[in-house]
């Protein structure tokens, strides 16, 4: 399962976040979806054994992790990166293509 968000510019503000899963099949699979007024550390998460977290690490996911008494740690979860934000922060950082 992969979750990620974008935020929303324009006239409606916030973000949009998605949960999606790939079946047996190796078809891409909509599981959920949410438009909220931006990321907080304010979100609930679902324990369970052998979970990979995949993102660019913000405070706020980390941050929900933390308030879960170690549950998200190794061996029982592990937190990924994304290729695509770690090529995104060292351009920003570095300011070269």
């Amino acid at each position: 399962m992969q979750v990620d968000g974008t935020h929303l510019y324009g006239r409606y503000k916030g973000a949009f976040l998605v949960a999606v899963s790939q079946d047996g099949n190796q078809n891409i699979v909509p599981l959920t979806f949410a438009i909220v007024e931006g990321e907080t550390a304010d979100r609930n998460v679902i324990r369970r054994d052998d979970v990979g977290i995949i993102s660019d690490r913000p405070d706020s996911i980390s941050a929900a992790m933390a308030r879960c008494n170690s549950v998200w740690s190794p061996p029982r979860a592990f937190h990924l990166f994304y290729v695509r934000h770690i090529a995104s922060n060292f351009l920003r950082r570095f300011k070269a293509p």
